[in-house]
């Protein structure tokens, strides 16, 4: 099965959502401050039925956080400097 990602543009709370159905893993992207949640363990049900939520925020709240073992926050990737031209030997 393939991993679906989807746009929330309707959600105050997510700014995406993307469930795996291999491994079961729901990916959570809260639109607040980028932060990530992984959930294992996702039934394909509930993600169906999460998709189907008239409001995610609600449905999230009443039956995936806090429900599952192993829930973690994605850590964020290292920030990467810009380096200026002149610092790599490159000409203005």
């Amino acid at each position: 099965m393939r991993t679906s990602v989807f746009k929330t543009p309707g959600s105050s709370l997510f700014s995406e959502v993307s469930y795996d159905g291999d491994s079961g893993i729901l990916l959570l992207t809260f639109r607040k401050d980028g932060s990530q949640r992984a959930y294992p363990e996702v039934s394909p049900e509930l993600w169906a039925r999460f998709l189907r939520s008239e409001s995610k925020g609600n449905f999230y709240s009443a039956h995936i956080r806090g429900k599952f073992k192993g829930a973690i926050r994605v850590p964020e990737p290292p920030a990467v400097e810009a380096v200026p031209d002149h610092a790599t030997g490159g000409e203005s």
